[in-house]
């Protein structure tokens, strides 16, 4: 899967969460994950942190329903 055909997002509603769902061409990440991804001084962790990501598909009723969850 090539990333950079993907917008990354940093969702809220996903702390805590070691997974990155694709949604209608983002990925939404937690906000912690997305620091880690978008540091550009350090490499080492942004392949670390992309090597334990758990990827899937999700939907945007998925996201919503996180959303109410953690409301």
């Amino acid at each position: 899967m090539n990333f950079n055909d993907y917008a990354l997002t940093s969702s809220p509603q996903m702390v805590g969460l070691n997974e990155a769902w694709i949604i209608s061409g983002k990925i939404y990440v937690s906000p912690a994950i997305f620091q880690l991804l978008t540091d550009e001084d350090d490499p080492q962790t942004r392949k670390y942190v992309t090597s334990q990501l758990v990827v899937r598909k999700a939907t945007h009723e998925e996201l919503n329903k996180l959303k109410l969850k953690t409301s």
